[in-house]
C-alpha cells in the first residue's frame, strides 16, 4: 500500500466514525424529543420497549465508533512505519503527540456514555413529573 493510499484510507475511517458519532447525537436528540413530548404518555411495556431499543441502538453505535477508533490507531500506526522507512514520503505526517488519541478515546467514551446515561434520566424525569409542572 502506497503512502497517498494509506492516507488515504486514514481519512475514510475518520469519515465514518464522524458519520457514525453524528447519528450517534442525532439518535439522542430524538429521544430527547420523544421523552419531552411523550415519556409521561407511555405505559409500563411501551417505556421498557422504548427504552430497550434506544440502549440496544446506542450500544451498537458506540462499539461501532469504538472499532472504527481501534481501526484508526492501527492505520496511523501504519502510517507512521511508512514515514519511517521512507522520511520523505510523508514529511507531513505525525506531528500529533502520543498521548493524544488515549485522551481523545477516553472523552468520546465518557462523551457517548454520558449522553446516553443522561437521556435515560431525562426519561425518567419526564415520565415522573406531571403535565401541571410547566408542560404545554
Amino acid at each position: 500500500m502506497t503512502p497517498h493510499d494509506a492516507a488515504e484510507l486514514l481519512l475514510g475511517y475518520i469519515s465514518g466514525y464522524n458519520q457514525l458519532m453524528y447519528g450517534y447525537i442525532g439518535v439522542l436528540s430524538a429521544f430527547l424529543v420523544m421523552c419531552f413530548a411523550a415519556a409521561d404518555k407511555l405505559n409500563r411495556v411501551l417505556s421498557v420497549l422504548v427504552l430497550s431499543l434506544f440502549s440496544l441502538v446506542c450500544i451498537m453505535l458506540i462499539f461501532r465508533m469504538n472499532l472504527i477508533r481501534n481501526d484508526m490507531s492501527g492505520m496511523y500506526l501504519y502510517l507512521l512505519s511508512l514515514k519511517d522507512s521512507n522520511p520523505e514520503s510523508l514529511i507531513w505526517f505525525g506531528t500529533n503527540p502520543d498521548w493524544a488519541v488515549p485522551v481523545l478515546t477516553i472523552i468520546t467514551n465518557l462523551v457517548s456514555f454520558g449522553g446516553f446515561l443522561g437521556c435515560i434520566a431525562f426519561f425518567f424525569y419526564q415520565r415522573s413529573s406531571s403535565p401541571a409542572d410547566g408542560a404545554t
